[in-house]
């Protein structure tokens, strides 16, 4: 994948799964209820537990894949594709530290499977930067056609028209270079200059 499209799915996808992860470990993994009693009167309590206490690694680990994400937005050439491989290390290690904070505990929420969704979505992320391209695109200049300009005297104004072929430097001429005309029919101008005593 190439293109402006190319440059920033990678730093998108980094950057989603490291939020991911945060929102998700701050939530509850387990949900359960403990019945137990105050006095002589019997009080239910939830007793989920967090992934911040599950699975402590994953917070240090989302905060590394958004400053990853960021990190490949600035980056060029084979410092980008060493920010892949990082954002690829610490998507896998995500990974790992959810499944290992999930694994053997029952009642599981949603939570878990969010956190490791995030972590994919980092390794994939790093992958989609090792693979993509390592500069951003140049920006493009947008040319209008001829076909495609209105029809207005600012457009015909602006166009200029270039001289025949052969002409070129020719320095323009005027009606007063040329001489006087020939007269106009029927006129006494015999093409003499007047003299004084004819006024």
């Amino acid at each position: 994948m190439s293109g402006r499209r190319g440059w920033l799915l990678p730093i998108m996808t980094v950057l989603a799964g490291g939020l991911a992860l945060l929102v998700a470990t701050a939530a509850d993994w387990t949900a359960g209820v403990v019945t137990r009693e105050v006095g002589e009167v019997a009080v239910t309590e939830a007793a989920g537990a967090s992934g911040t206490r599950l699975a402590p690694a994953v917070v240090p680990l989302g905060l590394l894949a958004l400053a990853v994400g960021v990190a490949l937005a600035a980056l060029r050439g084979l410092a980008r594709r060493g920010g892949a491989l990082l954002a690829i290390g610490t998507g896998v290690a995500a990974i790992v530290s959810v499944a290992a904070g999930a694994a053997g505990e029952t009642g599981l929420t949603a939570a878990p499977f969010a956190a490791g969704l995030g972590g994919v979505l980092v390794a994939a992320g790093g992958w989609l930067g090792l693979h993509g391209p390592v500069r951003p695109p140049p920006r493009t200049r947008y040319t209008i056609d001829q076909a495609e300009r209105p029809a207005d005297d600012e457009w015909s104004m602006a166009s200029v028209e270039e001289p025949p072929a052969g002409t070129e430097g020719a320095a323009p001429t005027r009606a007063a270079d040329a001489g006087p005309g020939p007269p106009a029919a029927g006129s006494d101008y015999d093409g003499a200059p007047p003299t004084r005593g004819d006024a």
